[in-house]
Formats: structure tokens, sequence, C-alpha cells
């Protein structure tokens, strides 16, 4: 009996505890009650893991997750990458996100509470992470010796920068005349006076369409001081079209001589033709026919100083179908068509400016990275005859077919006479 009584008193005292537990807890059978479903809910494994080299999550690999119930997961990004949000994917296509598979709460945030809402195997979850955006290359390049003064600083990044980067609240591009995310110093006298802000001599930062060049041409009326030190230093705040800043700051640094470059780029050679192949004969004019409103031209320039920026094309109706001069009509010229790389011939489609059939002029211009274009005097010339109307339709009647075999064919060996009645000039191409 008295190995009983501890026992005993031990039954009564979890008794009394559990009774003054479940008077004092309303909630207690509730959360009994879903303590027993989880306990009974479907474990899945699921794969829990970061993509390569972009960080690492907790916890990390096969993770069992029961079904309807939520499980904290935690992404620590590498410094190169910027953390999106949490995905859901099947292990064997990690390019397409699975829906209603799994929920993240939030989606947004590096520390989640991931749930599993369907029994299904070969499930990820991963964090969607994207590269900062880093600096591809520039120009001048770092230590670059003895640039000209008027020689433009062009940036190349990674990813579509946004232009916000580079714009204040109020839209302006400066303030107090500094630029916004990025600082120009200049040190005089070959670097030996002390550094000042040389942001006077530039004007506002450009991107181009693909948000990636970024362009601060020399003001042409105040240009960079001779023999100086020049460091553009890019703030890490700079932000990509996803939202990611910089990894770190970047900064280079240049030497700007006396000379001034003052030459336009060398065009070497125009071709073009109705389809990207260019299929004109540069010899056969008389072939370089168009039936639509646009055609394909190449241009193939180079710059001994600066790069081959962007083409100009000044389009002249110099005839109209019948061969006559065409009067009243002025030339037009294109806005500037960028050219995206240095270094090799720019093919791109050109929409007509003019309208009307005849002889189109195309005079070529190019512009370096220095702002030097060249002369509409010195422009070499393309000629392509545009040729939009079908032939009349009332040629049909004065064309007859003779000598038909019975079924109504021509063999190419006997039957093969087509007699032509065009006593008048009836049978026209309208011109040209």
């Amino acid at each position: 009996m008295r190995k009983l009584l501890p026992y005993l008193t031990a039954g009564l005292l979890l008794l009394g505890g559990c009774s003054n537990f479940m008077s004092n807890d309303d909630d207690f059978k509730e959360k009994l009650q879903d303590a027993v479903a989880e306990a009974n809910a479907t474990p899945i494994s699921v794969l829990v893991q970061a993509a390569e080299d972009t960080g690492t999550t907790s916890p990390t690999g096969n993770e069992t997750f029961k079904v309807g119930y939520a499980q904290q997961v935690i992404f620590t990004p590498d410094s190169l990458y910027g953390f999106l949000h949490w995905a859901a994917f099947d292990k064997a296509n990690t390019s397409t996100e699975l829906s209603d598979v799994v929920t993240f709460d939030p989606a947004d945030d590096t520390t989640t509470e991931a749930t599993l809402l369907v029994a299904r195997s070969n499930v990820l979850i991963q964090p969607v992470c994207e590269k900062r955006p880093a600096i591809l290359r520039n120009e001048p390049d770092n230590s670059t010796n003895a640039v000209v003064r008027n020689y433009p600083v062009t940036i190349v990044f990674t990813k579509a920068i946004d232009s916000a980067s580079f714009t204040f609240d109020d839209d302006s591009m400066r303030q107090d005349g500094l630029f916004k995310n990025i600082t120009i110093t200049g040190e005089g006298n070959w670097g030996k006076s002390d550094a000042t802000s040389y942001e006077q001599y530039y004007d506002d930062p450009s991107l181009d369409s693909s948000g990636k060049k970024l362009t601060i041409n020399v003001n042409g009326h105040n240009m960079v001081p001779a023999a100086s030190y020049v460091t553009i230093l890019l703030n890490k705040n700079i932000t990509d079209t996803s939202g990611l800043t910089m990894a770190d700051e970047a900064h280079f640094t240049y030497k700007v001589g006396t000379e001034v470059d003052s030459n336009p780029p060398d065009i070497n050679s125009v071709d073009g033709g109705r389809d990207i192949n260019l299929d004109f004969d540069d010899d056969k004019i008389a072939e370089h026919r168009v039936s639509g409103d646009f055609m394909y031209l190449a241009v193939e320039a180079a710059d001994e100083i600066g790069e081959v920026q962007s083409v100009y094309v000044t389009e002249t109706h110099a005839y109209d179908a019948l061969g006559n001069a065409v009067t009243g009509e002025d030339p037009v010229t294109t806005s500037a068509i960028f050219v995206p790389t240095e270094g090799q011939t720019f093919i791109f489609p050109y929409t007509f400016q003019t309208t009307g059939d005849g002889i189109v002029e195309l005079q070529i211009q190019v512009e370096d990275s220095n702002g030097n274009t060249t002369a509409l005097a010195d422009a070499p010339v393309y000629t392509v005859i545009r040729d939009t109307t079908p032939p009349s339709t009332e040629n049909a009647a004065n064309v007859s077919f003779t000598g038909a075999t019975a079924a109504g064919y021509f063999n190419g060996t006997t039957n093969t006479t087509i007699t032509f009645s065009d006593t008048g000039s009836q049978i026209v191409d309208y011109g040209i």
C-alpha cells in the first residue's frame, strides 16, 4: 500500500492540474483537436533549397511538411543577389512556378511561413532571386591615359537600370549642381591639384532605350580642363528595374589630355535589301526595288578616337514614278538611330519617311560619341526605287493566248503562242 501511495498522489495532482488548466483555458479542446489533426496530417517530404550561389535557406534540404500546416522558412541571400519572392516548383522543372501548391505569408520577405496545400511529391521551395546590377564595362577605361577633352563617359550595366536612380523627387537631374547617385571629381595639373567637383563640365546623364547604357556627354561649351585626373563614382543605391540595388559602389579614374576631337567617323560601306539578308547588288542600282514601306540598311563605320554612336538618314523623294523630278517636298531626316555595338556593321530596318512611288535617295550620316557628325554634303547616297503600284488591270485585254492543247495547257514545246496586241502603248507598269 505504501508503494502505491506516491503513484496515487501523482495521479491526483495530475488530474487536479488538468482540471485547473481546462477550467482556465476555454480553448483547450480546440487546441487539443488542432494538435491531434496536425499530428495526423499527411507528411510530405519537400526540398527546401536556394539556387546555386544565390544564398542559403534554413532549413535546407529535404524537410517534412504536414499538408495544411505552416512552417517557417528563412533565406539569407548572397551579397551579389537580391531576393524577389518565394515560389514553389516541381523539382524536374524549375523554370515554371507552381500555383495552388504552396502558399507563403508573406511571399516577399526573406522570412516566411510556408504552407503545403496538397499532398504532392517532388515539390521544391525556393527563393526567387536575381543578380544585382553591376558595371559590365565603362569608357574611358580605368587609368586610361590622355583622352580628348570632349570624350564622353559611357557605362554599360549588366541589367536595365531604373531611370529614377538618376532623377530627384522633383524630376530634376541635379541639385545644387550635383547629380544623383553619380559623383564626378577632378584633379587638375595631372593630379597635383586638390580634387574638386567636375560635374559642371558634363551634361545630364542619359540612359538608352535598353536601360543598360548610361552616357554622360561633355558640355560642348565648357569642356573638361586639360591635364586633369577625372574620377567617376557610382553610388550603390543605383537600382535596376526589378528594384535591386548594386552590391557595392563602383569607381574608375582616367586622365584627360590637351586635345579636342573634332573629326566625324569614317563610313566604310552602306548596303541594303528588302530583308535582313541585304539582297541588293551594289553594282545594279536598277534592281534596288522595294514594294513596301520599309527596307533594311547596313552601315559600317569606324571612329579613331570615340565610338560610332548613332546613324541619321536623310530621305529625298527625287523622282516620281514617271521619271519627273519631284518639287515641293523637303528632305526628311530621321531622329538618331542608336548603334548598340561598336566595331561591327550595324543592320537596321528603315521605314520610308516620304510617300509616293519613284526614286528615293537616302543620305547616310554617322555621329561619334564626341558629338562629331558627318556633314550632309559628305554623306554617301544610297538609291532605292520604290514601286508599290501593281500593273494596270487593263493589260489583260491586250494579251491573248493561242495554240493551247485540247485541255487548255501550254506544254512549252509546240503549244507556246502568246500574242501581245500593243499598238498604242496600252500595256503599262505605271512608269517604273
